[in-house]
């Protein structure tokens, strides 16, 4: 797929997965979230960098995304914006998350390392819990 270029995401491209990775080194999805979250928008997000892999802790990240906690930094949205998070279910939970680029391309982790994939035609496509808004991203153009 021919990506947007050029565009913030560029840096981003092509970093290693690393299970519960939280830098360039290697990350995974929520991983490559926080960093692009802390480095391109100045906002920091908890790690979840605790074996996240069983289901308390994916809940959590899933919870997190919920606009429906009063507590919750994220609202849904219907239409993406760039550094909207986009959810997926796997396994059974909304714990995957992408980063919404332009568009319906999203910048998000596959255990190949980060790249660029559509949010209607890769295998996420059916998956596509919602798009989420962080609140201090609200009145961005």
């Amino acid at each position: 797929m021919t990506r947007p270029s050029p565009v913030w995401s560029d840096a981003w491209l092509g970093l290693p997965y690393a299970d519960l990775g939280r830098s360039r080194a290697g990350a995974d999805c929520w991983g490559l979230a926080r960093l692009v979250y802390a480095d391109e928008c100045g906002i920091p997000l908890p790690s979840y960098d605790e074996a996240y892999a069983d289901p308390a802790e994916a809940r959590e990240i899933e919870r997190a995304l919920s606009d429906r906690e009063p507590w919750s930094d994220w609202r849904q949205v219907e239409q993406p914006q760039p550094f909207d998070l986009a959810l997926f279910t796997r396994g059974g939970w909304r714990s995957h998350v992408g980063i919404i680029v332009t568009g319906r391309l999203m910048l998000h982790m596959p255990r190949t390392g980060s790249c660029i994939a559509h949010l209607d035609r890769s295998r996420w496509g059916q998956r596509l819990a919602g798009i989420y808004r962080h609140r201090q991203m609200e009145d961005r153009p």
